[in-house]
């Protein structure tokens, strides 16, 4: 770990679980949920995905879903910022 408090992966960790909250961010009544990844992934993909989609724009949209996922999931976009994922190890 440098000065900045960054860490750094050596390799792509993909969650088991992600946190799905119920509501809109703000609202702390929500419910949380642990969610599979790859579950998550899917329901994702077959809400936004048409089977008549050429197979590339398929391909392509599940790219798009699973890195603005991991890009949430690691980057701690919340806007709780007392919430932190509970595999990410803690900034110190």
């Amino acid at each position: 770990m440098d000065e900045t408090g960054e860490i750094v992966l050596s390799h792509v960790v993909i969650p088991e679980f992600i946190v799905v909250h119920d509501g809109v961010p703000s609202d702390p009544s929500a419910q949380n949920y642990y969610v599979r990844y790859k579950d998550y992934i899917k329901n994702v993909a077959s809400c936004e995905i048409y089977a008549t989609w050429p197979e590339s724009a398929i391909y392509a949209n599940i790219l798009v879903i699973m890195s603005f996922t991991l890009n949430r999931v690691y980057t701690e976009w919340y806007r709780n910022p007392l919430f932190r994922a509970p595999f990410l190890p803690r900034r110190h």
